[in-house]
C-alpha cells in the first residue's frame, strides 16, 4: 500500500526545517568561530608585543611556552605582568564564547518547538480522519448509504474511506432490491388472489348446484366436464403465477449451460404435437443443429414453448408455424412466426403485460404466458420483440447475445 501523502510530506518538512536549522547553526558556528579566531590572533599578537617590550631579552623557548599555554593561564601571563582581563580584546572572545552556547541552544530549542508543532498538526489531521471514518460507520448503521465522501489525497484512511462507500452502495442497492422484492412479492400475492377468485367461484357455485340433486345426469356430466376444465385452467394459472413470483423476487438463480436449440426447440415441437393436431397446424423448424446458446435450459425451454404455443393457437387452421434461428458473432436469433390473425398497434404494445388479453384473445386466456416469457428470456441475458400484421400474421424475435 502506498504510504500516507500526509506523512510523506511531513517527512519532507521536517527533512526541509532540519536542514534549514543545520545550516543555520553551521553558519553561524562557523562566522562566530571564525571571529574567535581572528580576535585570539590579535591577543597572541597583543601579548608578544606586550612580553617583547617589557622583556626584550626573553628567550625564545619562553615566548613559545607563553603561545602554547592553554588559554592562556593567569599563572603563566601574570608572571610577566600580563593580565587578560584588562585587554578589551581577550572580553570579546568571552562573550563570543556566551553567544556561540546560546545561539546553538536556541537552535535546538526552536527545531523541538517546530518538530512537535508538526507532529501536533500531524496527530490533529489523523484524528479527524478517525472521526470522519467513525461518523461514515454511525450513519451506515443508521442505514443511511448516501454518503459524500470526498478524497482530496490518497492514504490508508482514503482507501479505507473508499471501502465503506462501497460497501454503502452495496448496501443500498441490497435495501432497495429487498424493497422491490417486497413490493413485487406483495402485487404477486395480489394478482394469485384476484386471479384465482373467478374461476375458484364458479367451481364453488357448479358444485353447489351438482350437490343440490335437482339436475338430471347428462347436466351433471357437462357441469362436471366444466368443472375438470376449470381445475386444470386453474392449476395451470396457480403454476404461471407462482413462477411469475419466483422471478419477480429474484430468488431463481439462472444456469449458465450451453444450450443446443435443435435438440431444445425439437423436444418443444414434440410437447406441442397434440395442441397442433387440434387445429392442424404444423411447426416447421430452420435450425442447424450446431447453434447453441449459453443460458438455463429449462427456463428457457419454458419461455419458448410459450411463445410458440401463443403462434399455434393464433394460426388459422391447416397453416404452420415457422421456427427460424439465425447465428452470428453477436447474437443468435430465433423467430417465431405464425399465419395467423394478426394484432392491431394496441394488442402489440400490451402483448407482453401481465394478464392483458388482446382482442382476439380466447375466454380460456389469462394473458400471462408472453409475460412469463419475456421476463424469462430477459432474465437469461436475451431480449424479445414482435412485430405484427393483421390478417397477415405475427413473429417474435428472440435474441440471446454473446459476451
Amino acid at each position: 500500500m502506498k504510504k500516507d501523502k500526509d506523512t510523506i510530506r511531513l517527512y519532507k518538512r521536517i527533512i526541509i526545517v532540519s536542514l534549514v536549522f543545520l545550516t543555520l547553526g553551521i553558519f553561524s558556528n562557523y562566522m562566530l568561530f571564525w571571529e574567535y579566531r581572528k580576535n585570539n590572533d590579535l591577543i597572541v599578537a597583543n601579548i608578544l608585543n606586550e612580553v617583547s617590550s617589557k622583556y626584550p631579552d626573553i628567550s625564545e623557548s619562553d615566548l613559545i611556552t607563553i603561545i602554547n599555554s592553554t588559554n592562556y593561564s593567569k599563572d603563566n601571563l601574570s608572571r610577566y605582568g600580563i593580565y587578560l582581563s584588562k585587554m578589551p580584546i581577550a572580553s570579546i572572545n568571552n562573550n563570543i564564547n556566551k553567544i556561540l552556547i546560546i545561539t546553538n541552544l536556541s537552535l535546538i530549542v526552536i527545531y523541538i518547538l517546530m518538530i512537535f508543532w508538526y507532529l501536533k498538526i500531524y496527530k490533529k489531521r489523523e484524528e479527524e480522519k478517525i472521526r470522519l471514518i467513525t461518523n461514515y460507520l454511525k450513519e451506515i448503521n443508521n442505514h443511511n448509504y448516501n454518503l459524500d465522501i470526498n478524497n482530496y489525497y490518497e492514504d490508508e484512511f482514503s482507501y479505507l474511506k473508499d471501502e465503506i462507500y462501497k460497501t454503502a452502495i452495496s448496501l443500498n442497492e441490497q435495501t432497495i432490491n429487498l424493497e422491490n422484492d417486497k413490493n413485487n412479492l406483495k402485487k404477486s400475492l395480489e394478482d394469485i388472489s384476484h386471479q384465482l377468485k373467478t374461476p375458484l367461484t364458479s367451481i364453488t357455485l357448479m358444485t353447489d348446484k351438482i350437490l343440490s340433486g335437482n339436475m338430471d345426469k347428462k347436466e351433471t356430466q357437462e357441469l362436471l366436464t366444466n368443472i375438470h376444465r376449470k381445475v386444470v385452467n386453474t392449476n395451470f394459472l396457480v403454476y404461471s403465477l407462482l413462477k411469475l413470483s419466483l422471478l419477480d423476487t429474484n430468488t431463481i438463480e439462472f444456469k449458465k449451460e450451453k444450450i443446443n436449440l435443435r435438440k431444445m426447440l425439437d423436444g418443444i415441437k414434440d410437447n406441442l404435437g397434440v395442441i397442433g393436431d387440434l387445429k392442424n397446424v404444423g411447426l416447421d423448424i430452420v435450425c442447424d443443429s450446431t447453434i447453441s446458446i449459453m443460458g438455463d435450459e429449462a427456463w428457457e425451454s419454458e419461455a419458448l414453448t410459450n411463445i410458440i404455443k401463443n403462434g399455434i393457437e393464433y394460426s388459422k387452421e391447416n397453416s404452420k408455424v415457422s421456427i427460424i434461428v439465425q447465428d452470428n458473432e453477436l447474437f443468435t436469433k430465433i423467430m417465431v412466426k405464425d399465419y395467423g390473425l394478426g394484432m392491431s398497434d394496441m394488442d402489440m404494445k400490451n402483448v407482453f403485460k401481465r394478464f392483458y388479453k388482446g382482442s382476439n384473445s380466447s375466454s380460456n386466456s389469462f394473458g400471462i404466458g408472453l409475460s412469463l416469457a419475456k421476463q424469462i428470456i430477459e432474465k437469461d441475458n436475451g431480449n424479445v420483440s414482435v412485430t405484427s400484421t393483421l390478417g397477415v400474421g405475427t413473429t417474435f424475435t428472440i435474441r440471446y447475445m454473446k459476451k
